[in-house]
C-alpha cells in the first residue's frame, strides 16, 4: 500500500499529451532509446510487443540499448485543473506520482504543482 507523504496544489493546469497508459512490470525486458526531451532522466521504452512510452531512467537496469525494470511502472499522466488538491506519492525526474481527490493515481509535471500550505 502506498503511503502519503504531502499535499500538493496544482499552479498550472496539465493535459496529458499522450494517447495512453503502458503498465510494465519489474523484471520485464525493454528496448530503451534516448530521444529528446524536455525533461532530463527519461527514456524512450519499447516492450517485446511494440508498445512504447516515456519511463524515468532510475526504474531500469539499462546496458546499451537494452534495459530491465526495477520495479513495477505506470505512464499514466494525470490530467489536473488549476487550485486541484492532490497527494503526493513519489518525485522522479523532475515528475510527481499523485493521487486526486476521485483515486486516480498518475504523473505531473513539478513545474504545474506546488506544496500546500499548513
Amino acid at each position: 500500500m502506498q503511503k502519503k507523504m504531502k499535499k500538493l496544489i496544482v499552479t498550472k493546469e496539465h493535459k496529458s499529451t499522450f494517447p495512453y497508459a503502458m503498465i510494465i512490470k519489474v523484471g520485464e525486458k525493454l528496448i530503451v532509446e534516448k530521444k529528446k526531451t524536455n525533461y532530463e532522466n527519461w527514456v524512450w521504452v519499447t516492450s517485446k510487443n511494440g508498445i512504447s512510452c516515456w519511463m524515468p531512467e532510475s526504474f531500469l537496469e539499462i546496458k546499451n540499448c537494452d534495459g530491465i525494470a526495477k520495479e513495477d511502472y505506470d505512464s499514466t499522466e494525470l490530467n489536473v485543473k488549476l487550485g486541484e488538491q492532490l497527494s503526493l506519492y513519489r518525485e522522479d525526474a523532475n515528475w510527481y506520482w499523485v493521487e486526486n481527490s476521485k483515486g486516480e493515481f498518475g504523473w505531473v509535471p513539478i513545474d504545474n504543482v506546488e506544496f500546500m500550505k499548513t
